[in-house]
């Protein structure tokens, strides 16, 4: 009769296993860590919140708010500023002044910088929603022809402003913030406060 594994083969090789028991869940961990930090990394994750009305230096430029507004619909339930907005939503507007870096003419590597690009949202302090900027229809909304639209300008190197109008839902909090992402400061990101009440 042929003899199955028995006691005396887990007490022959208890300190393979016990060896192996420890290096798989290491391994695991190894693999896996490197890969939640890849994406971490590529995530805006690390606020640098900036309060109402202030100037903020950030990402080689200089960023400030300008401006901005929670507009109603012209239905009798909102301001009546604004018309043929969907029922149940706001338009918030916001006007931000951007100066961006200026180049480095006397390094040798100024030729093959990056220009500098930025890309923004809106959303909720408490992390309970986001919008995207409107790119074409503002309801009526009038902005400044110049005025770069989803985030900062590239071809700019002088001031310039990005005016930006988001649909949000009427029952969005009222501390909102306007969040600037440039892909060379991730995960870091910048978390500006607008100056509005309702």
């Amino acid at each position: 009769m042929r003899r199955g594994i028995g006691r005396g083969w887990w007490h022959r090789n208890r300190w393979g296993l016990a060896g192996f028991a420890l290096v798989l869940p290491l391994s695991l961990w190894l693999v896996f860590a490197n890969g939640w930090y890849s994406y971490y990394e590529s995530r805006p994750s690390q606020p640098h919140s900036i309060d109402a009305g202030a100037a903020e230096k950030w990402a080689g430029g200089e960023f400030a708010i300008l401006a901005a507004e929670r507009l109603g619909n012209n239905d009798g339930s909102g301001d009546g500023t604004i018309e043929n907005l969907p029922a149940g939503t706001e338009l918030v507007t916001v006007t931000m002044r951007v100066v961006p870096p200026q180049p480095d003419h006397s390094s040798s590597q100024s030729e093959t910088q990056n220009p500098f690009y930025c890309t923004i949202l809106l959303t909720a302090a408490s992390g309970a929603g986001q919008w995207n900027p409107l790119m074409s229809d503002d309801f009526g909304w009038e902005r400044d022809a110049d005025a770069s639209i989803g985030g900062c300008d590239s071809a700019q190197e002088g001031s310039y402003l990005v005016q930006s109008s988001f649909l949000v839902p009427t029952s969005a909090e009222d501390d909102l913030r306007l969040r600037v992402v440039s892909a060379d400061r991730l995960p870091a990101y910048l978390d500006l406060k607008l100056p509005f009440e309702r």
